[in-house]
């Protein structure tokens, strides 16, 4: 069982994107959040997080061979590093838990270097949709 971070723990040390990270995630955005997001069916935005995560990947220099696999079969996000798969959560694509796993794919284990990772660039490059959350722990959820 891991130990989560504190959201006081996350936000004092955001990851930064670099410029090539985040005009990428920027672009992408544009290609698939801008487009009701919200109301796209399950499989085209589990195809456009794909694409996000590759797309990273790639602004990271990452070479094709060393990108994780992404597959939406799961019951809870998770990352398998024997397998270099990213386990998304059926039923709830989310930018944040894709970006949290990369991270995971990318640094290890560590929580608080993927919540940092994953927050710190949707901070960035969403942030008019973070406006809109509030923090649960060290996770982010849609203000009730």
């Amino acid at each position: 069982m891991h130990e989560y971070p504190t959201k006081e723990q996350i936000l004092e040390n955001l990851y930064t994107p670099t410029e090539k990270e985040f005009l990428t995630v920027k672009k992408w955005k544009l290609e698939h959040f801008n487009k009701k997001w919200s109301h796209l069916p399950l499989e085209e935005k589990h195809n456009a997080l794909r694409e996000l995560i590759y797309a990273v990947c790639k602004a990271k220099n990452i070479p094709r061979q060393q990108w994780p696999t992404y597959t939406p079969i799961g019951e809870t996000w998770c990352y398998k590093p024997n397998l270099k798969l990213i386990q998304a959560q059926t039923e709830n694509p989310s930018i944040i838990s894709a970006l949290h796993e990369l991270s995971h794919h990318l640094s290890g284990s560590s929580e608080i270097i993927a919540c940092r990772f994953s927050i710190g660039i949707f901070i960035k490059c969403f942030p008019k949709t973070y406006a809109k959350l509030e923090w649960h722990g060290h996770l982010l959820r849609k203000k009730q």
